[in-house]
């Protein structure tokens, strides 16, 4: 969502000052500005569950669905982004996007709660491989031979990494890396249903929070993290 606001300033910025260059640099500037956000988003939920002793993370997913559909919902509002038009039909569309969504979350935080944060992006870096094969089983497209060859050099240097991992943690590991398979499915599925539905990103990332919010709460209560919630700290 952040990224969108400062691709807006930049967008603004080429046009009043008549500079096609400017332009050039939007997309540039928006991915630099959301890998700093990711990044921060990886250390500031690992403080939550460290440093403030918060072990929820369904409970944290669901506040984070809450959030991000308010905040689209203002940003709409303010003209930031473009109004849509809700759909019952769409929202049964995305219905299982949705499901890989929440899963990706929901395990992002149960291995972030336990693994440590170097490795936890490297074995977030499977995800890619993990990508090009569901790309290639379900679309039937194949990556260059370049991308494939850079991709595994990537892997194989995060299985090198985790032998020397000091807090090697089995279960975290289990998790991160089905947290890597789910985001790929995610991502592979969201490419599938964007050619066919033809809906934008925040469209999409509206109607999956319409859905995982609702489901996130469902699995508070069946983890028990609603009731153990009440005592909190």
């Amino acid at each position: 969502i952040p990224v969108v606001a400062m691709d807006k300033i930049i967008k603004a910025e080429s046009v009043a000052h008549g500079n096609p260059k400017i332009d050039h640099y939007r997309g540039a500037v928006a991915a630099c500005f959301y890998g700093s956000m990711s990044i921060a988003t990886v250390f500031l939920n690992k403080a939550i569950f460290k440093v403030h002793k918060f072990h929820f993370p369904a409970t944290l997913v669901a506040g984070q669905m809450a959030f991000t559909m308010f905040a689209i919902v203002v940003m709409q509002q303010v003209g930031v982004l473009k109004k849509m038009h809700f759909s019952l039909a769409v929202l049964r569309k995305v219905g299982l996007l949705s499901f890989f969504f929440l899963l990706k979350l929901v395990l992002d935080m149960s291995a972030l709660n336990t693994v440590n944060i170097p490795m936890y992006g490297v074995l977030k870096s499977s995800t890619t491989p993990c990508v090009l094969l569901l790309d290639y089983l379900m679309r039937g497209k194949s990556a260059a031979s370049r991308i494939q060859a850079s991709v595994w050099i990537i892997t194989l240097g995060g299985l090198i990494a985790g032998i020397g991992d000091l807090t090697f943690h089995p279960v975290g590991y289990l998790l991160a890396l089905s947290s890597a398979m789910s985001t790929a499915a995610y991502v592979v599925t969201v490419g599938k249903l964007g050619d066919e539905a033809k809906l934008d990103s925040f469209t999409l990332l509206f109607y999956n929070c319409c859905w995982s919010l609702p489901m996130s709460m469902v699995i508070m209560v069946c983890t028990g993290e609603w009731s153990t919630l009440a005592t909190f700290p």
